[in-house]
């Protein structure tokens, strides 16, 4: 698991279409093969955790491989398994956001932010509208920062996000712009259950996953998902 409290970690490179996510599971001739991964293991481990309680080491990328990755491969910048998930890994890097977000002081643990100063702090670096996602504590009903997305074209320039589903007004988010959104330095415990105003299907499913996976985890700090 990572060592850091406040690290980011990839979910994956998601292949999406304007006002809607997908395609998925595209047919390929690249079957996911872990040896691919060798090079990359201890970066992965640590950047692109596997937090699937009781799962073989690999199951998580084989995961992302099979549903995003095949549609990925469509693209010469990502035509391999290593390819893909060496580009995720550095993006990670080079978008370090636990850094980007306390340089514009948001800051781990501390009180909370408006969507639009989270927005506005990943912008001011990657120069393009990012996407933030919220997940709503079932007891306290605080809003908590759970991913942010990245977008690229095809040529892996990044660009603005896809607004055409945007929830809160100016910037694109499904956080509650009347809340102060948390940025915890560790995940709350007591009570596992959370509900959240979804985007689309395909973010309701990706959070059904997301909080399994919290679930399983209950020891796990601050996992945050950095999807591009």
């Amino acid at each position: 698991m990572p060592a850091a409290e406040t690290t980011w970690n990839v979910h994956g490179i998601w292949p999406t279409k304007i006002g809607k996510e997908g395609p998925f599971c595209c047919p390929s001739a690249i079957h996911f093969d872990p040896t691919q991964l060798q090079p990359l293991i201890s970066d992965l481990n640590n950047n692109w955790t596997n937090i699937e309680e009781g799962t073989k080491e690999y199951s998580f990328w084989r995961h992302e491989w099979d549903k995003h990755g095949t549609c990925a491969s469509a693209s010469p910048f990502l035509n391999s398994i290593y390819n893909y998930f060496r580009k995720g890994l550095e993006w990670n890097k080079q978008y370090k956001l636990s850094d980007i977000l306390s340089q514009n002081k948001i800051i781990a643990g501390s009180a909370g932010y408006t969507p639009s100063q989270i927005f506005d702090a990943v912008k001011s670096v990657v120069k393009v509208n990012p996407m933030i996602q919220c997940e709503v504590h079932h007891k306290t009903k605080e809003s908590m920062i759970s991913e942010i997305r990245i977008c690229f074209n095809k040529s892996l320039e990044p660009i603005d996000c896809d607004p055409s589903n945007p929830v809160g007004g100016d910037i694109i988010t499904n956080c509650d712009s009347s809340k102060p959104v948390m940025y915890f330095s560790e995940l709350p415990t007591n009570d596992m259950s959370y509900e959240v105003d979804y985007i689309d299907d395909g973010f309701r499913q990706h959070f059904e996953e997301q909080m399994y996976y919290l679930q399983v985890y209950k020891f796990l700090k601050f996992l945050i998902w950095f999807t591009t």
